[in-house]
């Protein structure tokens, strides 16, 4: 009978501590799902551009714009724009080309120049995730 006892006592605390553990996993493994947007911001960088200063309102507009060799769009006056990190730490930072929602211009037919290469079609460069609300494709 001692045997039988002691058998059932083993049980007991086997099954109390696989209970101990599972409670105490569940109280520890949290899972939570964000719902809004982090926006971080830091004083690293200073933006500078040939239209003062940089913002969501410094847009490049086509207005009446007429199709033109690459040869001619290259010897228009470019937007241009410098981005410098003036903290002490390293620092990334990405340039998004966003197209608005109520252009009318298809992105196949819009050819962009940057760092002085050859122009190449909007499409071509990789999409990425729209910031301005008003963006109908970024790039």
């Amino acid at each position: 009978m001692n045997k039988k006892i002691n058998s059932i006592l083993v049980i007991l605390i086997v099954i109390a501590c696989i209970v101990l553990v599972g409670v105490t996993y569940a109280a520890w493994n949290m899972n939570a799902k964000q719902t809004s947007t982090n926006v971080v911001s830091t004083g690293c960088f200073e933006t500078s551009s040939d239209l003062g200063s940089s913002s969501e309102s410094d847009a490049i507009n086509l207005i009446d714009a007429m199709p033109m060799s690459d040869t001619d769009g290259k010897s228009l006056t470019p937007f241009t724009f410098t981005i410098t990190n003036v903290c002490k730490t390293f620092a990334t930072y990405q340039v998004n080309l966003e197209k608005s929602s109520t252009s009318t211009l298809d992105s196949n037919y819009l050819k962009v120049a940057l760092d002085n290469n050859y122009p190449k079609v909007l499409t071509t460069y990789e999409e990425t995730t729209k910031h301005l609300q008003t963006a109908s494709d970024s790039r």
